[in-house]
């Protein structure tokens, strides 16, 4: 709220309510706040290159957001196995090869 009201917006409190809030309490926005531009995106890490996925071979470490650390056990033209640490339910998992490094769902 401290940001729209920084640009022009203005909050009142009325006890009374209305027809939109059941006739409770509520906070109403009078003016429109001043149009700002959207703040560009920054990676999170860096991108990954040619060089360094001919790097990749079996045994690798490489880390997923959701299984944890894992290993490369093969690796294709078009898919790449890997066995996580602590994944339970399958022995291994294959993704789509390179795409899924692209992507950042695997990282290096």
């Amino acid at each position: 709220m401290n940001e729209l009201a920084a640009n022009g917006a203005q909050f009142t409190y009325k006890l009374e309510g209305g027809k939109a809030t059941g006739f409770k309490a509520g906070w109403w926005l009078s003016g429109y706040p001043k149009k700002t531009e959207p703040k560009a995106l920054e990676p999170e890490g860096p991108a990954i290159t040619e060089d360094d996925l001919s790097k990749i071979e079996e045994g690798t470490q490489v880390f997923h957001k959701n299984f944890g650390y894992g290993e490369v056990v093969s690796i294709g033209s078009d898919r790449i196995a890997v066995r996580f640490d602590n994944d339970k339910k399958k022995k291994e998992r294959e993704f789509m090869f390179p795409s899924t490094f692209f992507q950042g769902m695997l990282q290096l």
